[in-house]
């Protein structure tokens, strides 16, 4: 696929590809996946044929849908746990052990930590990761070890 027929997908499929997206997630989270969409087409504009072009579009769309989902998923147990209350159903002993949890992460390097909690809770890839806080691939590895090792050291539980 050329510059040119990158260009016309994107006039012609923009506008139908914003009302899938629309119709299935948030308003503010749309331009954002329109984005993602054609900067991921743009990659790989060399690979494509251009008679593929629009289902590479609208499958890449689905595809990151999909992981928005899970992303929001994931965030929305981790707010759970985050706001457990005393008088919620799980008993005491889960409750001393979440408090316990989050003291000694408060020991853990607010870098490390920020890695940590990408890579276990959110399920960021390494590379993913990286990119997200301008960091390298190694240095989010070390900082992910380092939290571990940490909290290893710190706690009567295996991390």
């Amino acid at each position: 696929m050329s510059e040119i027929d990158y260009i016309l997908c994107f006039r012609i499929y923009e506008p139908s590809l914003q009302k899938f997206v629309y119709n299935r997630l948030k308003e503010e989270l749309v331009e954002d996946i329109i984005q993602d969409v054609f900067v991921i087409l743009w990659e790989k504009h060399s690979d494509i044929e251009k008679n593929k072009a629009k289902t590479f579009i609208f499958n890449t769309a689905q595809n990151i849908i999909l992981q928005k989902y899970r992303y929001l998923k994931k965030l929305n147990n981790t707010k759970k746990i985050e706001n457990i209350d005393i008088g919620s159903s799980c008993d005491q002993d889960n409750f001393e052990s979440m408090n316990y949890v989050k003291q000694i992460m408060k020991e853990v390097p607010d870098a490390a930590k920020k890695c940590l909690l990408m890579y276990a809770l959110q399920g960021y890839s390494y590379a993913e990761i990286a990119v997200k806080l301008n960091l390298s691939e190694s240095v989010v590895k070390h900082n992910i070890f380092n939290a571990r090792t940490k909290l290893k050291k710190l706690s009567k539980y295996n991390f």
